[in-house]
């Protein structure tokens, strides 16, 4: 009777590593541009099907693994090898990657069509038109993509502009309200505490959004009254996207 002397565990564990060699043309190699958008992507994997990602993500940039609408995974800096398919351990082909730039800022600038409404002492509202702008940037990207990119990845990244603008405007709504009320300031003196305004003025509640308010430098702008399509709640008369 042959007998048969049992493979060394090195040569198994050989064996297995070999096994999983992908070949180069299984290999895809993936960056994000670093002058690109804040955000990036999604990247859908049903075409990497049974290939292996190799994802480069420069300092500064994340990932995130999305699949229906919740974030599986969030990758830093740095290399990643990752297998697509049904197995334990790899990414499944339904799936999507997102990218977000930590660095680059979403920067708004108000020229005088965008407009906040200020409830004075008396209750009745107040138009304020906006000149100046504000920067803010991403801090915390899993609570930014819950907040303003789970149900719109595929919108780009001018909604999200148009939803942040709207959400800081909010901010100053607020803060120009609450001081009104407090000390019984008629429309003329709200106007003169614009300037005064500081990203701290703005900054309640933005960090469970994943977002911070980096600089704010804003006044009222003089002229015409807007038009119904360019008050509050709309975007900001353009949006640039520029490192400070």
């Amino acid at each position: 009777m042959t007998q048969h002397r049992p493979i060394p565990e090195n040569i198994l564990h050989l064996q297995r590593t070999l096994e999983y060699q992908p070949s180069s043309q299984d290999v895809i190699t993936w960056s994000v541009d670093e002058s690109g958008d804040v955000v990036q992507g999604p990247l859908d994997l049903g075409f990497l099907m049974g290939k292996v990602l190799q994802l480069v993500l420069n300092a500064g940039q994340v990932a995130l693994h999305v699949q229906a609408g919740e974030v599986r995974a969030v990758f830093l800096e740095g290399s990643h090898t990752l297998r697509v398919g049904r197995r334990d351990g790899e990414l499944p082909p339904e799936s999507e990657i997102l990218f977000l730039s930590l660095v680059r800022p979403l920067a708004f600038a108000w020229k005088g069509q965008a407009a906040i409404w200020v409830p004075e002492a008396d209750g009745e509202p107040s138009e304020l038109r906006l000149a100046g702008e504000c920067v803010c940037q991403i801090t915390g990207p899993e609570a930014f993509y819950n907040a303003f990119l789970r149900h719109a990845e595929r919108e780009g990244e001018e909604l999200t502009f148009r939803v942040v603008d709207a959400l800081i405007r909010a901010r100053l709504e607020k803060h120009l309200g609450d001081l009104a009320r407090e000390r019984g300031l008629v429309p003329e003196a709200s106007a003169e505490e614009l300037p005064r305004l500081t990203p701290a003025d703005v900054s309640e509640g933005l960090a469970a959004l994943g977002l911070s308010c980096r600089s704010l430098s804003v006044r009222p702008a003089g002229g015409a009254r807007p038009a119904p399509g360019e008050i509050s709640g709309q975007s900001a008369d353009s949006h640039v996207n520029k490192t400070h």
